[in-house]
């Protein structure tokens, strides 16, 4: 039975009632909120994680408490909630895809490397893997790079000093793992950026919600374009 957290000084406080944040960073916190509430079944006992992570989740918020270094707990984070299966799929730990058929995680697969993972700068493969399967009695042969890596699990150096704690200035947004939000003059660079380094963390975890829309939209595209 997982212990229940308590978190006296966190150093990560986030609530969905937050006016100054947008969609994008509510999507992220639920995320974060269901790859926590995963690890909760892993790594039952703060003393398993590193720096004897605790974290405390309500209906409408969450927070996160650890000890030591903050790039040694945000990389262990980062590495558990964003994995590579035995396929070469992605695998997002807060939807539970390892209990998701293969189809699915395939199509989640090729959703996220089609857009935000679509350049190689932040993802890494090795050869490609084909796979049919059935949808709506229609045949459909898709293939797919097999992951090796990709940018979400080495962030945290991003995120850090050479001490191993989170940069107090803020880090650019702008760069090939999310697009449109490339620069387009110089004059604009410094608008672009996060003044809670944090909520980098909330950019990542909102790729949980969008990876079923993105599951949906090829599922119709196939149906589309699979019709007699």
């Amino acid at each position: 039975m997982p212990v229940v957290a308590s978190v006296v000084n966190p150093k990560i406080q986030l609530s969905l009632g937050d006016p100054s944040i947008t969609w994008i960073h509510r999507a992220g916190i639920a995320g974060l909120w269901m790859t926590l509430k995963q690890l909760e079944k892993l790594y039952p006992i703060p003393a398993e994680r590193p720096g004897n992570l605790t974290w405390l989740l309500t209906p409408r918020t969450l927070s996160l408490e650890w000890q030591g270094q903050d790039f040694v707990v945000l990389d262990w984070l980062l590495k558990q909630s964003f994995q590579i299966n035995e396929e070469g799929l992605i695998s997002l730990t807060g939807l539970n895809t390892h209990s998701i058929n293969i189809e699915t995680q395939i199509n989640i697969h090729l959703g996220i490397t089609g857009t935000f993972l679509q350049h190689n700068q932040v993802f890494k493969f090795d050869g490609g893997k084909s796979w049919s399967f059935i949808v709506d009695g229609i045949e459909i042969d898709v293939e797919y790079k097999k992951a090796v890596s990709y940018a979400h699990q080495h962030f945290a150096k991003q995120l850090c000093d050479k001490q191993g704690q989170l940069f107090e200035q803020s880090i650019g947004v702008s760069g090939w793992l999310y697009p449109g939000s490339v620069v387009r003059h110089a004059a604009f660079t410094k608008k672009l950026s996060l003044k809670r380094n944090h909520n980098w963390l909330l950019l990542f975890y909102m790729l949980l919600l969008l990876a079923t829309t993105l599951f949906c939209d090829r599922i119709l595209n196939w149906k589309i374009h699979n019709m007699p």
